[in-house]
């Protein structure tokens, strides 16, 4: 469980990613084009999935977090390329409510398929897990589609007609209408769980999918103590604990395409009252508005089963079950 990685930015003054690709006008668009095509590598044992990406000679294995709030690699991986560290000037806030300001670095090269970017500064993360994670201030540059089902990732060029996007074979194509939080680049969509209407955080790079507690008994009527309601975990801060749970839903929605009995994660928000309204001394950017643990985080256990196709452009992510493999 990646509760650790939950993460609020509170102060950024960093700015970076790849170079972004204008959109044309819709009179004068564009077919859809593929810029890149890269081999999705999983963890059958976690569910948690990654690309390869080269840093420098290094192979390394990146996730894709549409929720990531700045692009980061690992402190080990940094140790192991020797490269130099500095301040970030970003102040982040944890699951468990933990402030805290990560270390910056330059990477000199990294290569994502057939994309380069050089001299990109990475926030360096010390909580062990992937190599890296490539986040919004990239993403969103791009048209993302992710076919789990087919082990393909693709980065797509933004500058296609409206809505001329689904280039593999569907019967249900789900158009949800994306909210896009200005300051993180998050994703948010309208999702209906069990007949009730909630907005969910898109996360990539997350292995389970979350339901934030509170909702769970307020709007969904979860009851903790039912037989159907497991106890997984403990979220530890520095002076508290709140208990982690998981069940099966009945049904989740996504504007008429069905998931159904996703198991999900009932996470406590320890995140709420956490976060001061005031930005930090001598900070010229306030905070974003992003001050409690969101209604639900759909992560790889839900979209797994879907192939999704995310266009920032257009805010707007359209989905559809998966075609079946060709043998």
């Amino acid at each position: 469980m990646r509760a650790s990685r939950c993460f609020v930015l509170v102060f950024a003054t960093l700015s970076f990613g790849l170079a972004a690709i204008p959109a044309q006008a819709q009179d004068n668009c564009a077919p859809l084009r593929i810029i890149t095509t890269i081999d999705i590598l999983r963890d059958m044992d976690s569910g948690a999935w990654g690309i390869p990406v080269l840093i420098g000679e290094r192979r390394a294995v990146f996730q894709i977090a549409t929720a990531g709030l700045q692009s980061s690699i690992s402190a080990a991986l940094v140790d192991e390329l020797g490269l130099p560290t500095g301040a970030s000037g970003v102040w982040l806030i944890d699951a468990t409510g933990r402030r805290f300001q990560p270390s910056m670095v330059r990477i000199p090269t990294i290569i994502l398929g057939t994309l380069k970017g050089d001299q990109l500064p990475f926030l360096v993360e010390q909580d062990q897990g992937p190599d890296g994670i490539i986040a919004t201030e990239i993403l969103r540059n791009y048209d993302l589609e992710l076919d789990f089902n087919a082990g393909k990732f693709r980065m797509i060029d933004p500058s296609h007609c409206d809505g001329r996007v689904i280039h593999w074979q569907a019967d249900t194509v789900a158009v949800a209408p994306m909210r896009i939080q200005a300051e993180s680049g998050r994703i948010y969509v309208p999702v209906t769980v069990n007949g009730v209407r909630l907005e969910a955080m898109i996360d990539l790079a997350r292995s389970d999918s979350v339901i934030n507690l509170d909702i769970a008994r307020r709007r969904l009527d979860v009851d903790i103590n039912s037989p159907e309601v497991r106890e997984v975990g403990e979220l530890q801060g520095p002076s508290y604990s709140a208990k982690i749970y998981e069940t099966n839903l009945d049904t989740l929605q996504i504007e008429g395409v069905t998931v159904t009995q996703p198991l999900v994660t009932l996470m406590p928000d320890m995140i709420r009252g956490r976060i001061s309204e005031a930005p930090p001394a001598g900070s010229l950017i306030a905070p974003p508005r992003e001050t409690r643990l969101q209604e639900v985080i759909l992560g790889m256990s839900v979209l797994r089963h879907l192939h999704v196709y995310i266009s920032y452009r257009e805010r707007k992510m359209y989905v559809t079950s998966p075609s079946p493999l060709t043998p």
